[in-house]
């Protein structure tokens, strides 16, 4: 009955209980899979990291989705060879709207409560889940270091030899100049405190001794701090970014999502 469902909503190729889709939202189009534990109505949408390899956008953690006792939805962000952040495609932010529409669809199908939604990631991905949730104003987001401000990331010395950078900083703001340094630095934190204040869920941050509390994470706590939002930070200390990765799956793996 479930599968049914979902079959006739989208664009989908079934696997099983696992399903590999395309989501049409207005003119331009979502590919996501969806893997369903017909036994439970929680869902865990996984956000991915940035993939060094031209135009795969692999989906980030997908073996999660066995492991995880809910069901499991990655979003691809394949907009430009190495995602966008589903922040903005060339300064047009309805990437959000997208994203935001194909979790409300799916968390509908399965009958989720608000606070049977999780959204996680690390890096890209963790910038990505905490976007969405603030959008979507509810659900358990966890986030591993997530770049926040994200000219400062992508536009550090030295970006003008990183094609990879370059690419992303392209496909959000249409173009590849200096001065989109500081819009790529407020278009999380401007974006966050316009959904704040109706954001109902709980967000934790997860960070090492890398730097990134200063330039990411305590840029976002200010922009919340005159909101209402639950939010716990917690310090490792590893220190190197990647390192994120192994801390991240074993907080998972505690939380029994």
């Amino acid at each position: 009955m479930l599968l049914n469902s979902i079959t006739k909503l989208f664009d989908t190729r079934n696997f099983g209980d696992s399903i590999e889709g395309v989501y049409k939202y207005k003119y331009e189009h979502l590919l996501f899979s969806l893997k369903l534990k017909p036994e439970v109505s929680s869902l865990t949408v996984i956000f991915s990291g940035v993939d060094q390899k031209p135009a795969r956008c692999s989906m980030s953690y997908y073996g999660l989705r066995e492991e995880l006792n809910t069901n499991v939805l990655h979003i691809k962000d394949n907009f430009g060879a190495h995602g966008c952040y589903f922040a903005c495609v060339a300064g047009d932010p309805w990437i959000q709207e997208a994203v935001k529409a194909l979790i409300l669809h799916v968390v509908n199908i399965l009958g989720s409560s608000k606070d049977q939604v999780n959204l996680i990631g690390t890096s890209k991905g963790g910038t990505e889940a905490i976007l969405s949730g603030f959008n979507l104003g509810f659900g358990n987001v966890i986030a591993g270091e997530p770049q926040i401000r994200l000219g400062n990331y992508l536009m550090a010395r030295g970006w003008e030899d990183s094609e990879v950078f370059k690419s992303i900083v392209y496909s959000i703001c249409g173009s590849v100049r200096q001065e989109n340094k500081e819009i790529l630095n407020r278009v999380f934190i401007d974006r966050i405190c316009e959904l704040a204040e109706h954001f109902c869920g709980k967000l934790t941050l997860l960070h090492g001794d890398t730097g990134y509390y200063p330039i990411h994470i305590e840029p976002l706590i200010d922009a919340i701090n005159g909101f209402d939002v639950g939010c716990d930070v917690i310090s490792y200390d590893t220190k190197n970014h990647n390192d994120i990765i192994p801390v991240f799956l074993e907080y998972i793996k505690d939380q029994e999502l």
